[in-house]
């Protein structure tokens, strides 16, 4: 029944845990275990076709003593029970692998590493061409949450599947058509593909990505040349990678492998596939590319095209001088070829590095590099630079805006208000888990003399938006301002922001994943509560919590409280719902401050001397756990806070003066589900304003 690899026990489970055979698993389980409640544990579940609620009830029981374990190899009946039961929010549980052929489905979508196929009306798969390809697909699902977040449409895996001896990662594309089909197809939408295809791929171009979350393509193009330039004259060969290494680098984002097969129209939306090859850099990088996949490795061969793309080598190089205009924005023909002349410069010599790593010996790989090298000696002959000449004239034109004058800035009308020091920044209402509406909290706002305020409501914005509409002439300057509830591999954080565009697409996907997140997380609580210890509150309640914007622990505390489940909301929450604890899908805190950053906010880490729940952190483990937000691109951190003892707020102010750190202050005020006040930060005690505050002022942007 059991193995060891590498300290990690792995526990066979049987075929079947019932009433009848509970009680013995359980002793043999405890057995296998005894002395490793340290340790890893695997409950392999390849044999197990069936478990009843005793069979559930022991194995929670047998597991609460060893705090890693993962069930795996779980069967879609199996899993479908302790879904409903709410174990897989309480342990990892992983599905067995389900096998699929793609034998006879239509190919919608192909790159470098893989091919899509569509499996049915609703359904597609993108198969691997490594056979072991876990690694990829778990990087493909990051990168494509990445790029969603930073507002790029695109579908993000949500199965893995085995098809022949590889993998395949499963994606919902509703009635999905490559835009390749839609050209091959109806010819007469020629004109509406390129549009949206140099839509996009603009939008691409102009989204910037936090430092060190994708790799630098211009880095990558210096390989290539590197390597292929020794099948040139040692001049043309220098000459090349001076003009490739003065390329400037641009930290905007960069697909890779842009054609007519990844872009496809699911329904009425254009989503962006295939998201592996995502990276940073100059656009003439991902031009080139372009270059080749219609025109550049079917130059020596043009049915090479047809096979690729599914439409012929005319309509590929029309496509391509057509979205080449549109992505110049000019009609200027000489223009247009003398900078699709610098393009063919980087495609050739990604074409002849290819083909020497890959076709090193072939005769038509052979045939095809003295095409590409032909082509490109002709090019760098008549070509000094591969600076765009556009791009040139738009930087040497470019001119600061003039700014009409301005009234005295909020920032520094705040810094000389003595009541400036009872500044709250983390308040929640109603419309999360406070008690308070947004109209009621501004009043106490008011009354307070708070001189500038948040609404931090978590996963939402509803709060913010009331506030805003509420406010009047001298009322307390405001913040629109947002929490969201992350967890990684180190814990919990909850991460603030404020002053971001609370229309900007990354933020409204944000609260998309966070409210969806925690409907799922309310939806395995009930369950837990149900089936494990048998605790149904009346269907009405059920039914209000689900229509609330964000329903937690103290909203299902409360109801445990009212109907007589628990002496109390706390003791409610402690004792019971806090066993549950959630570990298979989650915000990750690199997500919430790249999306915070992306929306033009900052990214602040709240309560930072408490980790999960309140576990405290300090010394070398709070200064590690900064450290890694802050490569994700954190910017704050919240020193003064109603939890917080002065030597908290002493530790957490050195810190941010260490690292450059802004500092703000809040109460985490929720009404009557704390006991707390607004404006009890613990900042009115100190008598001079930290500077990592001052600076948060004068830099926080859409103060109100």
């Amino acid at each position: 029944m059991s193995g060891n690899s590498e300290n990690t026990t792995i526990l066979e489970l049987c075929e079947r845990i019932g009433s009848d055979n509970s009680e013995a698993v359980r002793k043999e389980l405890l057995s296998e275990l005894a002395g490793k409640e340290k340790e890893p544990v695997i409950l392999d579940a390849a044999r197990l076709t069936y478990i009843s609620g005793a069979g559930i009830r022991m194995l929670l029981q047998t597991m609460k003593s060893f705090p890693d374990v993962t069930m795996m190899n779980v069967c879609p009946d199996v899993y479908e029970v302790l879904e409903m039961a709410g174990i897989t929010e309480v342990m990892t549980v992983e599905k067995a692998v389900r096998t699929i052929s793609v034998e006879g489905c239509e190919v919608i979508g192909e790159g470098a590493n893989g091919k899509v196929y569509r499996i049915d009306r609703e359904t597609v798969v993108k198969l691997y061409k490594n056979d072991d390809a876990l690694p990829e697909i778990r990087k493909e699902q990051q990168v494509a949450r990445l790029a969603l977040i930073l507002g790029i449409p695109t579908a993000v895996s949500y199965d893995v599947v085995r098809v022949g001896d590889g993998y395949g990662a499963v994606f919902e594309l509703l009635n999905a058509r490559s835009f390749s089909k839609i050209l091959a197809e109806q010819p007469e939408k020629m004109d509406w593909c390129v549009r949206e295809y140099v839509e996009m791929l603009k939008k691409i171009h102009s989204t910037a990505v936090p430092e060190g979350k994708l790799p630098s393509v211009n880095l990558t193009a210096r390989g290539w040349v590197g390597r292929m330039k020794t099948c040139l004259p040692p001049e043309q060969g220098q000459k090349l990678q001076a003009m490739v290494d003065a390329i400037p680098d641009r930290n905007t984002l960069i697909h890779g492998d842009y054609h007519t097969k990844n872009i496809v129209l699911s329904g009425e939306e254009v989503l962006l596939i295939d998201m592996d090859t995502l990276s940073t850099g100059h656009p003439i990088f991902e031009l080139a590319q372009m270059y080749c996949a219609f025109i550049g490795f079917s130059e020596l061969n043009p049915q090479k095209i047809e096979a690729f793309q599914g439409f012929d080598d005319e309509t590929a190089r029309t496509f391509w001088r057509k979205s080449l205009k549109a992505y110049l924005d000019t009609e200027d023909d000489e223009a247009v070829t003398q900078e699709e002349n610098r393009i063919r410069c980087v495609a050739y010599a990604r074409l002849i590095d290819w083909s020497m790593r890959h076709d090193p010996d072939g005769e038509e790989g052979l045939a095809e590099r003295e095409l590409w090298k032909r082509e490109l000696m002709s090019l760098l002959a008549h070509t000094d630079t591969l600076i765009f000449e556009m791009e040139k004239e738009t930087a040497v034109s470019k001119k600061a805006p003039l700014n009409p004058p301005e009234k005295t800035p909020v920032f520094e009308m705040l810094l000389n208000s003595k009541q400036v020091l009872r500044t709250d920044l983390h308040m929640h209402t109603t419309v999360s888990d406070g008690t308070d509406t947004p109209e009621e909290l501004l009043a106490c706002v008011r009354k307070a003399g708070i001189p500038l305020f948040s609404v931090t409501d978590h996963d939402s914005l509803k709060g913010c938006s009331i506030i805003l509409d509420s406010l009047r002439d001298g009322d307390p300057h405001f913040i629109v301002g947002a929490e969201f509830s992350c967890k990684d591999e180190g814990g919990q954080y909850h991460i603030l922001g404020y002053g971001f565009d609370p229309d900007a697409y990354a933020i409204r996907k944000l609260m998309e994943i966070g409210h969806a997140y925690r409907i799922r997380k309310l939806r395995s609580r009930l369950n837990y509560l149900e089936n494990i210890l048998q605790i149904r509150l009346p269907d009405e309640a059920v039914k209000k919590l689900y229509a609330m914007d964000n329903p937690g622990k103290p909203h299902l505390g409360n109801l445990m409280a009212k109907y007589g489940f628990a002496p109390s909301k706390d003791l409610a929450i402690s004792t019971l719902l806090n066993r549950i604890h959630f570990v298979n899908e989650y915000l990750r805190p690199e997500e919430a401050v790249i999306g915070i950053l992306a929306a033009g906010g900052i990214p602040v880490l709240a309560h930072p001397s408490f980790g999960s729940g309140n576990q405290q952190i300090t010394g070398e483990a709070l200064e590690q756990r900064l450290k890694t937000l802050i490569s994700y691109g954190l910017m704050g951190v919240e020193a003064f806070y109603s939890g917080f003892s002065k030597e908290q707020s002493s530790e957490v102010l050195a810190l941010a003066g260490k690292y450059g750190l802004y500092v703000t202050a809040g109460s985490d005020y929720h009404g009557k589900n704390k006991q707390i006040l607004p404006g009890n930060t613990g900042m009115a005690s100190i008598s001079e304003l930290p500077d990592g505050f001052r600076r948060f002022l004068k830099d926080v942007k859409r103060i109100r």
